[in-house]
């Protein structure tokens, strides 16, 4: 009887690995769907016929924007319908009185609106939307806050098509070209140079936002770098144009600072070039690190001769001195690159840029022997100047970990570094002898700076 039950046990085990290795089990495996679908080619027929749907799309949400002719109207109609609500009674007109719409008279100037201007104002006149706005005891919302809204989101919109038009391949990235576009259309100046502007100015966004060198468009509409390009489409403040990235001036400023660490006249900067880039402050330990890391920046150009009379034209940046050649470093894009992650050093790009350098092995974390080393040169530096030489490095070392916080006790990730809030603030002290003495006074530097003291920024460079 066992026998019979053995038996029939591996008859029905023989039947159902047949029934696995089958037809069934082929028919599941046709069903199985691809992973993969290669992109149309740009020439082929399905990738024209996708860019010209995807342009006709656009077209199509261009006509749904307002003009500053249909804002205005908006805004006139809004001003008729507010205060005139529940009872016809014009509640508040007096003088100095803030503009108000309660939910009855928002429905009667959307529809007043839609007759004026067209339907696709529909969405900006919705439940979920007046829901978002603080209301009062009547539950009514400033006027004015809902129409510096609806202009905001217009522009955005506005933005969101015209990055969307360098999108090829519809993934939603914007490209680089899409990125030098955008900043070239509020270049003002001389043609010759409008590509070299837009290219310099891209390179804000591109760093800040791109991976691969593509960046989504979600996060240019959100970045603080594109609102602040786009502010140079108004009328100039003289209070916000100088310190832009965008300006043509800065552009100038950079290029001057670049020839002036260019004392070969290459068109690249040596290590040792570049220690004048902050008058000796930063630690040639730190410096090493920077050439062996980011020296050479992606796009860089190749040396070429420059035109005659030093003139500074086109993209590529090559070597004022056509008998040097040949010459190794960093070059004017990788300078860039520089200028940026070390003005953001506390943002994730910035981070990205700055923890390979300090990661002598590459593991992707540093550990307490990396920090005292990067400091030990710090308190080199230190000591030079003429500050007190009992400066505890193992002291400093167990201060930036208790700044830092870190998973690991004993190791400090890329991670760790955003997650703290302090990653600006660590990395300026691992490179800059500078940025430790004013992270080692800001007590007493904050009171100077409230007594209207010129701070601390030539105050260690003198002693130096």
């Amino acid at each position: 009887m066992a026998g019979d039950n053995e038996s029939r046990s591996a008859e029905q085990a023989a039947r159902m690995l047949e029934s696995g290795t089958g037809h069934d089990s082929a028919r599941e495996l046709e069903a199985i769907p691809h992973f993969f679908i290669a992109r149309a080619s740009p020439d082929s027929l399905p990738g024209i016929v996708q860019r010209a749907a995807r342009l006709r799309l656009l077209q199509a949400r261009s006509c749904e924007l307002l003009d500053n002719a249909q804002l205005e109207l908006v805004y006139s109609i809004l001003q008729q319908c507010a205060g005139k609500g529940r009872g016809g009674a014009d509640r508040d007109s007096e003088d100095g009185a803030e503009e108000r719409l309660d939910y009855d008279e928002f429905c009667r100037a959307a529809a007043v609106c839609r007759e004026a201007v067209g339907a696709y104002v529909d969405r900006h006149f919705r439940a979920s939307l007046f829901l978002r706005f603080a209301r009062d005891a009547r539950g009514a919302i400033p006027l004015l806050s809902f129409f510096h809204y609806l202009m905001r989101r217009n522009a955005l919109l506005q933005t969101r098509l015209h990055l969307s038009c360098f999108d090829e391949d519809g993934a939603a990235p914007g490209g680089a070209a899409g990125g030098e576009e955008t900043a070239g259309g509020c270049a003002e100046g001389q043609d010759a140079l409008l590509c070299e502007y837009a290219a310099f100015a891209a390179r804000k966004l591109m760093f800040l936002h791109a991976r691969r060198g593509r960046a989504r468009v979600r996060d240019l509409l959100t970045s603080p770098a594109l609102s602040e390009l786009l502010e140079l489409r108004m009328p100039p403040r003289d209070s916000s144009l100088p310190g832009s990235w965008f300006t043509p001036a800065s552009m100038w400023r950079a290029r001057a600072l670049f020839d002036e660490l260019d004392r070969r006249g290459c068109g690249c900067l040596s290590a040792e070039d570049f220690l004048g880039f902050s008058a000796g402050t930063m630690t040639p330990l730190f410096v090493m690190r920077l050439f062996e890391e980011r020296a050479a920046a992606p796009g860089s150009a190749t040396p070429q001769s420059a035109p005659a009379g030093g003139a500074w034209q086109g993209r590529v940046i090559g070597p004022r001195n056509p008998a040097i050649g040949g010459c190794c470093g960093m070059r004017w894009e990788a300078f860039l690159d520089f200028l940026l992650a070390w003005e953001h050093r506390g943002s994730a790009a910035g981070v990205r840029y700055f923890f390979p350098l300090f990661d002598l092995r590459g593991r992707g974390y540093i550990t307490q022997v990396e920090v005292c080393t990067f400091f030990r040169a710090v308190h080199a530096l230190w000591v030079a100047a003429g500050q007190y030489p009992e400066l505890s490095v193992e002291d400093v070392k167990d201060e930036l970990f208790d700044i830092v916080r870190p998973a690991h006790p004993l190791r400090i990730t890329a991670a760790d570094l955003l997650a703290s809030s302090m990653a600006g603030t660590v990395i300026g002290l691992l490179a800059d002898v500078n940025s430790f003495y004013a992270y080692d006074s800001r007590e007493s530097l904050a009171a100077q700076a409230d007594q209207g003291a010129s701070g601390w920024a030539g105050a260690l460079s003198s002693d130096m």
